[in-house]
Order: C-alpha cells, then structure tokens, then sequence
C-alpha cells in the first residue's frame, strides 16, 4: 500500500512527488494491470473532523475572553480619572495651589496608566502566543487522526494508492485533476474520524492564569484495523 500523505498545512510541498507518483502509477499499471486507486479530500477531512471544530470553537471562546479582560475596564477608568485631574489642570477658576496639587495627583495617574496598560500588553500578548502554540500542537494531532483513518480505509478496502484531491497548486489549480476508477474515500473516512460520539470527549483544561477554563478536546484514536465504528 502506497499512501502519499498530504495535510492542509504543506499541499505544496507534495506537487512534484504526485506528478512522479502518477508517472510511476501510469507505468505500474501498464506492467501489471489496473491498480486499485483512491483519492481523498484531506483538507474537507480535516475541517468537518468534529474534534477539529470544537478545538477551534474552544479557542474562538478563549480569545473572546482575552478581549473582555478585567483588566480593560480598569484601563478605560484609569484614562478618564487621568483626563478629569488634566482638565483641573487646565482650570483657570482654580487657584494656583490647587493646580499645583491636581497636576502632582495627574503624574502619579498617568504613571499608574502606563504601568496598567505595559502590564495588560503583555499578558494579552503571553496568553495568545499560548493559544497560537496550542492551536498548532492540537492542529498536528488532528491531522494525524485524519491520516491514520485515511491508511486504516486504504488498508480495509484494499487500495494500492490513495492520491489527494483537495490540494492546489500556487495559481489556485487542483492538484489532481482526473484518474479513471478512481474511488472517493472522502465521506468514509470522516464518516469514520466522527464515529466517536462528541459528548463523549472530557476536554481537559489548558492552564491560562486569570482566565475561565479553556479547555480542548481530547483527540481520539483511531478505530484499530478491522474494528466497526459503534453504532
């Protein structure tokens, strides 16, 4: 069984080594008859994966919260206290003195603003360079999920080659244009990735200081060769 692995990250990556493969198909099959081929949409696998939508739904949630932070409302108080003490500043009905005092209290405001919004940056900044790292981490166990069904349908249906259908070239032309009798495992095999039932996965908590729960979900194995999917 020869399966040419393409994710949805890298499909460029795999153009020339599918035009030697079909040189070398063309070739096997005038030497030893038809071959039992297969094409597959991985990147349609991999979207509609349910574990694949509920990670990029959990990390839409995580990035809301990010965005309704506490400490923005504190901020957004801090810059209207420091904009009042300014404005008696200005206040030409005010004595000297009290200028004086409000523009004192206004230096101290506005170094505790500088403080609130540095600090406020770079947790912003630390918590979503964690949620890029984790999207990419999850992301690469998804795609093995997707890659492991697509060889256990392969193997169970007896296919000497499965080529990717869903990739394009850099001019946005698909990879794969036509083989003759070639089956379309695409259905199957996201049939097979959502056999898990979804209420079913505990996602465990991603541990992000300050925040609610941020949770992923575990990424389930694949059924073993030759076992059914549940009814």
């Amino acid at each position: 069984l020869t399966t040419l692995r393409s994710v949805p990250d890298c499909r460029s990556r795999h153009i020339a080594a599918m035009r030697a493969v079909l040189c070398l198909l063309a070739v096997a099959a005038a030497a030893c008859g038809k071959p039992k081929v297969a094409v597959v949409d991985a990147q349609r696998a991999f979207t509609e994966y349910f574990a694949t939508k509920s990670t990029h739904k959990k990390l839409a949630e995580a990035k809301l919260a990010l965005q309704n932070d506490q400490r923005l409302p504190v901020i957004a108080a801090t810059e209207k206290e420091l904009q009042e003490l300014r404005n008696k500043v200005r206040d030409t009905s005010l004595t000297e003195e009290q200028r004086e005092h409000f523009f004192k209290e206004s230096e101290m405001k506005a170094h505790e603003l500088r403080s609130l919004q540095r600090d406020t940056q770079q947790f912003l900044e630390s918590e979503k360079q964690k949620m890029n790292q984790l999207l990419v981490s999850v992301t690469r166990k998804l795609q093995a999920n997707v890659q492991t069904v697509i060889d256990q349908v392969a193997k169970a249906r007896d296919f000497e080659m499965v080529f990717e259908s869903g990739g394009n070239t850099s001019s946005q032309v698909p990879t794969l244009l036509y083989i003759r009798g070639a089956t379309d495992i695409t259905d199957t095999v996201i049939q097979r990735l959502n056999s898990t039932d979804p209420n079913t996965v505990v996602a465990p908590p991603l541990d992000l200081p300050d925040e609610p729960p941020f949770n992923v979900p575990n990424i389930p194995e694949p059924l073993p060769p030759g076992q059914t999917p549940p009814e």
